[in-house]
């Protein structure tokens, strides 16, 4: 569970610090408009941090 939970903050920072470095590249690539990512990203968030 734990090794679960770090594997997907790993996976979120990796994406974070690409998304902040090129952010135009890697929504392009993943077709999906930012209001939705950070939308995704802080419900993965408040997930993680009530669990």
């Amino acid at each position: 569970m734990l090794i679960g939970i770090l594997t997907v903050l790993l996976f979120l920072g990796l994406l974070t610090v690409r998304l902040v470095l090129f952010p135009s590249e890697v929504l392009t690539y993943l077709q999906v408009p930012t209001w939705a990512f950070w939308l995704v990203l802080l419900g993965i968030l408040t997930w993680l941090l009530r669990d």
